[in-house]
């Protein structure tokens, strides 16, 4: 999927705005704002959307107001543990190794020509010649993680961001039908199958028989992702509102279950269904190769992401899967 398919849809100066309210919480504006080192009233144009917020001093609001954001932050992207160090994380060459971290393998024209913005600019951002706004550091989250509400989350709860609530609602729904039973991320690619909406009208069982699944699965799977708003009945049948990917790995038990799913259904066609692909190399290799096969198997799947964002009027459901394991270490 492209970026534009699984970012999040806001307003980044709204959603800065709101984080900085709040963050302010029912402090006074001038007197948080003394407490910044600003002899004038910053927090009135930051939260109104006049001014926007430089993401270092949104950064330093935080931990003024007592948010643990080394703790939050690593906890977002484990990436980050090495970028803060010894730092307290605030100040704009944070922010800059923060943009760096997240940019990672991506071309600075890449991200520009995302953002809107010229290669110069986002270079300099990157090299921390200029201080991007906090809501130029949204837009770049959103753009490389696609999970724009989990790092609003470092800083506010994202239901009490207008700005992000309806989607912060949406991923928690599909999360939690993911923890619930895997196989019912199966159900919303089919909804957008050429077959399906070519039908008349909905068929109970038709999901099932389709992709191998229960009756009673496919009945709940739909009733969850109408609840979650991904789905809504339209003209008799179920039509697909957005099938933006909802990130769990931070969730390592549900990651733990999805995989042990997904790795049995694999396991099982590939036993009775001629003509499926599975290729696998069992090789010895040195410590020091590991990192690069990691990186390069990330990268595959950066590429088979892009050509299947060019997908049109799909009409086959296909589990693509990327493994590496290291069979001569005992699990944990």
């Amino acid at each position: 999927m492209t970026a534009e398919r699984t970012s999040t849809p806001f307003d980044a100066r709204t959603a800065s705005a709101e984080i900085v309210r709040a963050l302010r919480g029912a402090r006074s504006q001038r007197a948080l704002s003394a407490r910044l080192g600003y002899r004038v009233n910053v927090l009135t144009g930051w939260e109104s959307g006049k001014r926007a917020p430089p993401a270092h001093e949104v950064l330093r609001l935080a931990r003024r107001v007592g948010r643990d954001l080394r703790v939050a932050l690593v906890a977002f992207d484990a990436r980050l543990d090495a970028v803060i160090g010894a730092r307290e994380p605030a100040g704009p060459e944070l922010v800059a190794s923060i943009l760096r971290t997240l940019i990672d393998e991506r071309t600075h024209t890449e991200i520009a020509r995302a953002l809107g913005e010229t290669r110069t600019t986002v270079a300099r951002w990157a090299l921390g010649r200029t201080a991007p706004r906090f809501g130029d550091l949204l837009r770049i989250v959103d753009l490389t993680t696609h999970r724009l509400v989990d790092f609003i989350a470092c800083f506010a709860d994202p239901a009490a961001i207008p700005a992000v609530a309806h989607e912060h609602a949406r991923i928690e729904a599909q999360r939690a039908l993911l923890r619930e039973d895997p196989a019912f991320a199966v159900v919303l690619p089919v909804l957008t199958l050429r077959d399906y909406r070519r039908l008349a009208r909905h068929r109970e069982g038709w999901i099932a028989k389709r992709v191998g699944i229960d009756v009673a699965q496919e009945r709940r799977a739909l009733e969850l992702l109408e609840a979650a708003g991904a789905i809504r009945r339209h003209r008799g049948k179920w039509e697909v509102l957005h099938d933006r990917r909802v990130d769990v790995r931070h969730d390592r038990a549900t990651v733990a279950r999805l995989q042990q799913h997904w790795a049995q259904v694999a396991a099982d066609r590939t036993a009775r269904v001629p003509g499926d692909v599975t290729r696998f190399h069992l090789v010895s290799v040195a410590e020091s190769d590991l990192e690069t096969l990691r990186r390069g198997l990330a990268e595959l799947y950066e590429r088979l992401d892009a050509t299947l964002a060019g997908t049109r009027d799909p009409e086959r459901v296909v589990l693509v899967g990327v493994m590496l394991q290291v069979l001569d270490r005992a699990p944990t």
